[in-house]
């Protein structure tokens, strides 16, 4: 049987966690102290712009704008990949792949290929702000349910914004991102939380 497995790009394939300090003090003046605070924040809710989101188009437009120019200090910082784990997604047998995120694709895009992972589909925020409404369209494209496809991310605003939409026992946290394992654990049980790059 194939296993459908979509995977968050920061944090989970990509180690941009310093690179996105850097890029948050710069976009926003801010010191590093308030970079890593807001990030803390910003990943340990549910999105504003989540499917049925309250935004306006301004306010959307405004958070596009700032995706882009995130987007474009991030390209010229080439943020590494943790390697050890793409080449354990490469030793699972019998999968699909796909990679969603609210990253910028001016970033994300272009690194998938040096991971040599093949995905299906590379969805980034420019694509759609909503995670849920990318994963419907991935599983459409693939012809299989929203309950069948595992999600491999490392945050807990991910969670909140698709726990209801997947199989909350196919959300896969990865410790070694953004959040942390002590911080999944607050929302995912222990086997569900990858310590290791091995573990998945």
């Amino acid at each position: 049987m194939i296993k459908a497995l979509i995977f968050d790009f920061d944090g989970v394939i990509g180690d941009t966690i310093e690179q996105g300090v850097k890029v948050n003090m710069a976009l926003d003046s801010i010191s590093e102290e308030e970079a890593r605070k807001n990030i803390h924040e910003y990943f340990s809710r549910k999105p504003t712009h989540a499917k049925g989101h309250t935004l306006t188009d301004e306010q959307l437009e405004k958070k596009v704008d700032w995706i882009k120019r995130y987007g474009e200090i991030m390209v010229k910082l080439n943020p590494p990949l943790f390697e050890d784990f793409v080449i354990a997604i490469k030793n699972v047998p019998n999968t699909k792949v796909a990679v969603i995120s609210a990253g910028s694709g001016l970033y994300i895009k272009n690194r998938i290929p040096e991971t040599g992972l093949n995905p299906t589909h590379v969805l980034t925020y420019e694509d759609h702000h909503s995670k849920e409404e990318k994963i419907e369209q991935v599983c459409k494209d693939w012809g299989v349910s929203m309950q069948d496809v595992y999600y491999f991310t490392d945050t807990k605003a991910d969670v909140y914004e698709l726990e209801n939409c997947l199989d909350r026992k196919k959300l896969i946290g990865c410790a070694w991102g953004y959040a942390g394992y002590n911080a999944l654990r607050e929302l995912l049980p222990e086997n569900q939380v990858l310590k290791n790059f091995t573990d998945i």
